[in-house]
């Protein structure tokens, strides 16, 4: 186990700490899917903390998806999930190596067609415009974590349809940038559906499966939309974690009488 220690002498609580040091562990790569972890305690002893810390620390590796519990068996590490958080706009690529993962691709198709009307108003197109559609299997180290369908005006980049990429290492993001297309924010709707035949075989799972699907529409520096995208996350292996607060002011009385309830409840 790694020798890095805990502090007393600084704010954050043991628990967080010994949560930062064996998440590394396990990110890392030192130990593999379904290979047994150190027992709560093991990791009491080493680090010199209660088995109350300790289980405060695990419990968050294990809602994190990084550990399992098995009653009479201890803990297991299993696969890590692709955490997503909210107040951050990144690429796929740039989620997967955040999570200590090699990102990848697999081409379904490239095409240039007319763009259906739902597409065209998002895009801001003209009835006569054409899209570029670029629909790819996400992958982290070689396993399929996602499908993703891009839409882009072609007028925009008509490069990105006719140019020579090779869109199983090609990041669309850092392609659009060498292009002068810099994304700067995006708006992105969040549901959830099952897999149906075809998502069930990109993606390697089984029909009816969950997904964790999202709709971005991305925005250049001048509000130009640049891309509109339907992702299929397996809902197995991808989150989102995002921080949440409340919004400064007093609880509107008027709404919560409206309802029966007291504000000072």
């Amino acid at each position: 186990m790694s020798e890095r220690k805990l502090s007393k002498n600084v704010p954050l609580p043991l628990s967080h700490q010994l949560l930062e040091i064996l998440r590394d562990l396990i990110l890392k790569g030192n130990y593999k899917a379904g290979q047994p972890f150190f027992t709560e305690k093991e990791i009491a002893e080493k680090y010199g903390v209660s088995r109350t810390t300790v289980r405060e620390a695990t419990s968050r590796l294990v809602y994190e998806g990084l550990l399992r519990r098995e009653r009479g068996k201890g803990m297991f590490v299993i696969k890590p999930r692709v955490h997503e958080e909210g107040s951050f706009l990144l690429s796929y690529t740039e989620e997967v190596i955040s999570r200590g993962m090699r990102p990848g691709s697999h081409l379904v198709e490239i095409q240039l067609d007319n763009s259906p009307l739902k597409i065209r108003n998002i895009l801001q197109l003209n009835k006569s415009d054409k899209i570029i559609k670029l629909k790819r299997i996400r992958l982290a180290d070689g396993e399929p974590m996602a499908i993703q369908t891009s839409y882009l005006p072609y007028t925009l980049c008509p490069e990105i349809y006719h140019g020579e990429y090779n869109w199983d290492t090609q990041s669309l993001t850092v392609a659009l940038e060498r292009l002068g297309l810099r994304i700067i924010k995006a708006t992105q709707r969040v549901y959830s559906k099952v897999a149906d035949g075809e998502d069930a075989f990109l993606l390697n799972i089984n029909q009816g499966d969950p997904l964790l699907a999202l709709e971005r529409t991305c925005f250049l520096e001048d509000n130009t939309p640049v891309e509109y995208a339907i992702i299929y996350n397996r809902g197995d292996r991808w989150d989102f974690i995002m921080e949440l607060k409340r919004k400064k002011g007093d609880f509107n009385e008027t709404l919560l009488r409206s309802y029966n309830v007291q504000s000072n409840s």
